[in-house]
């Protein structure tokens, strides 16, 4: 099921003292199967995500808020990394595991009005669209270590036997946010920002489970998976 909303411990950070009621989650998939990514498209209600149903392989769909249908975009083998403000998407083509939570594959883009996605770099586990859609945030795998990229080829972090998960962009480009894993095989986390010129800060504590980081994700909300 995908929802919409922020869980408790994003909502106790973000609106418990404020006196703003949190978001509510409203249900929009109801099937069997793997959600791997989900986002909002530049509209705000339409929401893009990919998923392996019943046993077939990952496809990329898109629902409207308020409804339970979802359609297929065609893109079989396709699981989405981000999609930009105009109206562009980051997929990554031939996902495959090469540890206990990293995958990689080839990053492509594909225009969401139709067309074959475009191939353009290997090795990559995750990508963020930069504010003007002009530019991609990656974390690609080079000779066994995680680099964060922004934009493609300027690396800003690197681990040294750790991995990277979940980069987003700040509304003005001038941060990336990511989750820090300071081991391979562990999902365990910190929240981290980097600037433009590689000075990296922790936000938080590890988090023993990165699902709950992954709420700080959207700049537009929140998206939250739940099997």
């Amino acid at each position: 099921m995908i929802a919409l909303g922020a869980g408790l411990w994003l909502g106790k950070r973000l609106w418990g003292s404020s006196g703003t009621s949190a978001p509510l989650y409203h249900e929009i998939t109801f099937r069997r199967g793997e959600i791997r990514s989900a986002r909002f498209a530049p509209d705000g209600q339409t929401i893009l995500y990919s998923a392996s149903w019943q046993g077939s392989p990952v496809e990329t769909f898109s629902a409207r808020q308020g409804t339970v249908e979802s359609r297929s975009l065609g893109l079989v083998g396709a699981e989405l990394l981000g999609v930009s403000s105009t109206g562009e998407m980051a997929l990554s083509l031939g996902s495959h595991p090469i540890g206990t939570w990293v995958n990689v594959g080839t990053l492509a883009r594909a225009p969401l009005a139709g067309g074959a996605p475009r191939p353009i770099l290997e090795n990559v586990e995750s990508a963020d669209w930069s504010p003007d859609g002009t530019s991609l945030a990656v974390v690609r795998n080079v000779n066994g270590r995680e680099r964060l990229e922004y934009p493609v080829g300027k690396v800003l972090y690197e681990t040294s036997g750790g991995w990277i998960s979940y980069p987003r962009v700040s509304p003005k480009g001038d941060y990336i946010a990511f989750i820090d894993h300071s081991n391979q095989g562990d999902d365990g986390g910190s929240i981290a920002v980097v600037d433009l010129a590689g000075n990296k800060k922790e936000l938080t504590p590890r988090l023993v489970r990165h699902g709950w980081a992954r709420l700080v994700g959207e700049r537009s909300g929140s998206l939250v998976h739940r099997q």
